[in-house]
């Protein structure tokens, strides 16, 4: 991992780390509730008064776990992010800059998820996708999907070589009328 990738990472353990010691606070909190709820119940506090305090009580705990949920998925989210980005890196995409760098890392995290220690592609009904050639869609697969499409402008692109006779192009779309207006034979 970069000098960038560890910081970004010690900073949004901070910052979860902040959330969580928020969250035991509440927790606490809510135990101590309990506890005078009880001492009440003991005390023959009246059934309306219980039921408020109660439901307040479950609204406050369904929260907290609700709170739980969102902490982790964020984590999540962020932890795959900067996985993913070492990923792309170790394999060598490159792009304009960091920015487009996350750009592309959300974007393939998107239709990801991180399993048994590497990234699954899976369709809308929660099954593995593959690609033409039968095998599990992987990162790359995703690489030039996103290289062939509207996202292209986020990577860099080869220069060099020389002058090439465009004329001799094939055309991008292959059907047969296009290959016959673009004059081509076959």
């Amino acid at each position: 991992m970069t000098d960038e990738e560890i910081k970004a990472l010690q900073d949004t353990n901070k910052e979860l780390t902040e959330r969580v010691n928020q969250l035991e606070s509440i927790n606490t909190d809510l135990v101590a509730q309990k506890k005078d709820l009880k001492q009440k119940i003991e005390e023959g506090v009246t059934d309306e008064e219980m039921k408020l305090e109660l439901e307040n009580y479950k609204v406050q705990l369904s929260q907290v776990e609700q709170d739980k949920v969102e902490l982790k998925a964020e984590y999540s989210k962020e932890v795959n992010g900067l996985h993913m980005a070492s990923q792309l890196r170790d394999m060598g995409i490159e792009t304009h800059n960091t920015d487009a760098m996350g750009a592309v890392s959300e974007l393939v995290l998107a239709d990801a998820t991180y399993r048994d220690g590497g990234f699954v592609f899976l369709n809308d009904d929660g099954t593995t996708k593959f690609n033409e050639s039968n095998k599990d869609y992987s990162i790359q697969d995703k690489i030039n999907e996103l290289k062939e499409g509207d996202k292209s402008y986020l990577f860099k692109t080869a220069t060099g070589g020389g002058a090439t006779d465009v004329s001799l192009a094939p055309p991008k779309n292959t059907d047969i009328n296009s290959i016959i207006n673009a004059g081509l034979k076959y």
